[in-house]
């Protein structure tokens, strides 16, 4: 994550980057303190169970139409990683932050980025409006 934050001051992660906790493959919770944000973003992962499977179906019941590869796509999904935002205090720079991050993300999970706005590919390129 250091790679795409651009300021002086650095993100505080809980669990540190320190802590041997951070490198667990299984790991639940992420949470990035951004210097002079009041509010963190936490990063959550959801890997089986219902909770997963709500989820997914919570996307398609937003989507009109699901096109076959994005359909094919949602019906394999092992994990998903949510991140909880609280938009009012973020600037320009850390949205930016966000969306490297996601890109980032699915292009190394070989994932898709869902929003309210829609569905998106790794290159944060629109694929279901």
């Amino acid at each position: 994550m250091e790679e795409f934050w651009y300021e002086d001051a650095p993100i505080v992660f809980r669990p540190s980057e320190f802590d041997p906790e951070i490198d667990d493959p299984n790991w639940l919770e992420l949470v990035l303190n951004f210097p002079g944000v009041d509010r963190p973003v936490a990063l959550s992962r959801l890997s089986a169970g219902k909770l997963l499977s709500d989820l997914i179906d919570d996307i398609r019941s937003e989507i009109e139409s699901v096109p076959v590869d994005v359909a094919d796509h949602l019906d394999d999904v092992s994990s998903v990683i949510g991140i909880e935002i609280f938009p009012e205090t973020l600037d320009e720079d850390l949205w930016e932050f966000l969306d490297l991050l996601e890109a980032f993300l699915a292009a190394k999970l070989s994932g898709i980025i869902a929003t309210d706005d829609g569905i998106y590919d790794e290159k944060l390129k629109l694929i279901v409006g």
